[in-house]
């Protein structure tokens, strides 16, 4: 029955990378590998549906809700006050942009530093897109390069594996084992170390694999050929705060967290409250920033709840 199990867990794994690389949202495909777990397993199907599924949504939600929503809102603030973008051209000024591997790792670093600091990926993209469109069209660097630079900035190093780091995949673990955000630094220094090793190193393959095949920023497919996704600098005319009030609220986030051991709820709140008063003035729409901060709250609160109650029927699934 062991084996029935795993293989019916691994049945349903299957089904859902499976379609997930199909596009379909997680919001339907976890309930659907839910289903096929609790078919396969004998389970009663509407009391796992309700009670083993749900139990595992609803918890999640229930111990997480208010994190994603003060990170959601802590994120809005740094992206509509300018903030964000401001920190970025700061270290873009720094890195330069003399070259195209140094463009690459400028994305890298401003990508990096962004998230360590506590910004949601999705701000850190609208603050980047607008800087490195017009320096991978200007140096004639492939735009397809641009995701590996990216990605190896926000969902590699600063994601789990670097000591302190606020996100959301660092924190929920130590809800559940009780440790720290700086929990095995040693460890997470070494990954850290060994990870951006091997992406500089891809970087660098990457970038003379595609100067010997001819690959340019003008002959590669780019946003600038289809004028729908055209993208427009939000921030061209928007007065930005300065340097050092930019930095306070994600500085503040990493002392109170990691210095201070505060919990991360309270840390959060705080540092949105910390955003809330020297941003202020710089945010146009006021009520519109804290409502959609509010908002983009739900869907990941909602898709990373269904994965859980899919998780929880797994494990009663095996029992």
């Amino acid at each position: 029955m062991e084996l029935w199990s795993v293989f019916t867990i691994l049945l349903s794994l299957g089904l859902l990378i499976f379609m997930a690389l199909r596009g379909f949202s997680i919001i339907i495909i976890a309930p659907i590998a839910s289903i096929i777990v609790i078919l396969l397993n004998g389970m009663p199907f509407l009391e796992g549906m309700q009670e083993s599924y749900m139990a595992g949504f609803i918890n999640f939600a229930k111990n997480y809700y208010l994190i994603f929503l003060f990170a959601a809102l802590f994120g809005k603030f740094m992206e509509d006050s300018g903030a964000a973008r401001k920190i970025a051209e700061a270290l873009l000024r720094i890195i330069g942009r003399e070259s195209k591997f140094k463009v690459l790792i400028a994305v890298v670093v401003i990508s990096a530093i962004l998230t360590y600091g506590g910004i949601n990926v999705f701000v850190v993209i609208f603050a980047m897109l607008p800087i490195a469109k017009p320096l991978f069209k200007e140096l004639e660097v492939p735009w397809h390069l641009f995701v590996g630079a990216f990605f190896f900035g926000i969902a590699t190093f600063t994601m789990t594996m670097t000591p302190g780091t606020p996100s959301i995949q660092n924190i929920i673990p130590t809800k559940y084992f009780g440790t720290t955000v700086t929990a095995a630094p040693l460890l997470g220094i070494i990954a850290t170390i060994l990870v951006i090793i091997i992406n500089v190193w891809y970087l660098r393959f990457a970038l003379k694999r595609a100067e010997s095949r001819g690959e340019t920023y003008s002959n590669m497919k780019n946003p600038d050929k289809n004028p729908k996704r055209e993208m427009t600098d939000q921030y061209a005319d928007k007065k930005l705060p300065p340097l050092f009030v930019s930095i306070l609220p994600p500085v503040f986030l990493l002392v109170a967290l990691n210095a201070f051991k505060l919990d991360i709820l309270l840390t959060l709140m705080l540092s949105v409250a910390v955003c809330f008063v020297l941003f202020w003035p710089f945010i146009e729409k006021k009520f519109k920033t804290i409502n959609v901060g509010a908002t983009n709250t739900v869907l990941p609160i909602v898709n990373t709840s269904a994965d859980v109650g899919y998780g929880n029927c797994r494990v009663c699934g095996c029992i």
